[in-house]
């Protein structure tokens, strides 16, 4: 069924703005009763079928980028009293205006999440969409939004089942890891280096590879703004060996620019360049705007300070361009 759908897709992507809209209408109708012989077990009154929840799960991801699709199955999750697909393609809406840098319409939709979340009543989703909010805020320096949130997802956690402890440390991870990042932006490394240590030996419990890696990152940092390069340096390798296996490309970039960095402070400059011209060059034409503009502005620095001002110019005007374009004023 799964293969089916995506395959409609596949075609639905390709016809005009007004078919869309009417195949749209069919093909969710279609879904729903083809999941369930009985309409209404998808719907409001019985939604407790993981089946049912994951053929709704496939299409809000079939359709994450199409924002009239997200807009059109919303219309139809609220005639039909589907809380669980509002939830899902609230998240989703809001994930791509965060992508696209449009963050009052991201905080807007996951706003809109965690309503959904309370009103279906599941707990690990209220906790999901409060992280995401916190992580909205964070973007755009609201921290005491930021904090707010990520305090309530923290009590959230005690609310739990005992016996799914994997999800309860999962999400302390996450949320540690956001206060930590607070903490870095406000510039107290000390502070932010005791949340990400503990956020750290979660993800290692768990064997979460990924959650590992962002936090010996973000450890490196923080030796960094506390002025321990050796020891920054030793958390950005670790970190940036992660990435190059997983070819994760936003973290290579920011590995790349934070050791490049560190060999700037050294005076290395070279090595900077090539480190630097790396994180660059890694994020070109993707959407990962944020860390090719921490790029852009390193290597201006770097040009700076070997007396190319040409190239300086060129690299920091290009960066404030595209940071008025996207609504950007900090930049870590």
């Amino acid at each position: 069924m799964q293969y089916l759908l995506l395959e409609i897709f596949n075609i639905f992507n390709k016809i005009n703005t007004f078919i869309r809209i009417l195949v749209f209408s069919c093909l969710v109708i279609f879904l729903l009763i083809a999941c369930n012989k009985n309409y209404g077990s998808i719907v409001s009154t019985n939604l407790k079928n993981n089946n049912n929840f994951s053929s709704i799960d496939s299409l809000v991801k079939s359709i994450s980028k199409d924002t009239l699709a997200l807009a059109h199955y919303l219309n139809l999750a609220k005639t039909s009293g589907d809380f669980y697909a509002e939830m899902m393609i609230y998240e989703k809406t809001g994930q791509y205006y965060m992508t696209n840098q449009n963050f009052s319409k991201a905080i807007e939709n996951h706003e809109n999440y965690l309503e959904a979340a309370f009103t279906f009543n599941d707990t690990i989703h209220i906790i999901k969409a409060l992280i995401v909010l916190s992580t909205d805020y964070n973007q755009i320096s609201a921290y005491s939004e930021s904090a707010k949130y990520y305090f309530k997802a923290l009590n959230l956690l005690k609310q739990l089942p005992a016996n799914d402890v994997y999800n309860a440390d999962l999400y302390k991870a996450q949320i540690l890891t956001g206060l930590g990042t607070i903490y870095l932006n406000l510039n107290e490394p000390g502070e932010a280096l005791k949340y990400f240590k503990e956020a750290l030996q979660l993800n290692l419990k768990n064997n979460n590879i990924e959650g590992q890696a962002e936090n010996k990152q973000l450890i490196g940092h923080a030796y960094e703004n506390m002025i321990n390069y050796d020891s920054a340096y030793i958390y950005y390798s670790k970190s940036l060996e992660y990435y190059i296996n997983s070819n994760s490309i936003s973290g290579l970039s920011a590995c790349f620019n934070r050791i490049g960095n560190l060999y700037l402070i050294k005076g290395e400059y070279e090595a900077a360049s090539v480190y630097l011209e790396s994180a660059y060059n890694t994020l070109q034409n993707t959407s990962d705007i944020k860390n090719w503009l921490e790029a852009c502005l390193s290597l201006g620095n770097l040009k700076t300070k070997t007396g190319n001002y040409s190239a300086a110019k060129g690299f920091l005007y290009e960066g404030l361009t595209v940071s008025k374009k996207h609504n950007f004023f900090r930049l870590s």
